[in-house]
């Protein structure tokens, strides 16, 4: 298994201990928020390792990789490289799923009683995006 891979399986379960804690601490049980808060921290920095390990992978041209391989060659300039990125479905999903759980964290920080549950709701479609990545 390569690095990739476990980064993103390390987010998915954050993901999805994120989106219990958060579900537990809506419905009254606000022990359950320190976890949910954790875990989705732990989710953001697995998701970012594993895009800057595909950044890696993209700029030293280590075309073991299928996705490397299929999305850049050698001769490209390098801003069709850091392109390649979001050129297939894995690194689109992958950049999305950092932008929105980013997201996540400044929306964590808002004091509002609406703001776990949102979080929640937020949660969601990164375990979806998990699931697919």
């Amino acid at each position: 298994m390569n690095p990739g891979q476990l980064l993103a399986w390390v987010a998915f379960l954050a993901a999805l201990v994120a989106a219990l804690g958060f579900l537990a601490a809506t419905g009254g049980r606000e022990q359950a928020l320190k976890p949910a808060r954790v875990a989705f921290r732990v989710q953001w920095l697995a998701l970012a390792a594993a895009m800057a390990t595909l950044w890696t992978l993209l700029f030293s041209h280590n075309f073991r990789y299928e996705y490397v391989a299929t999305y850049t060659s050698r001769a490209m300039e390098w801003h069709y490289v850091m392109a390649g990125l979001w050129g297939g479905q894995e690194g689109t999903f992958l950049m999305w799923a950092l932008i929105t759980c980013t997201l996540g964290l400044v929306m964590m920080r808002v004091k509002h009683p609406l703001t776990v549950p949102a979080m929640f709701f937020l949660n969601l479609p990164l375990v979806m995006l998990g699931l697919v990545t």
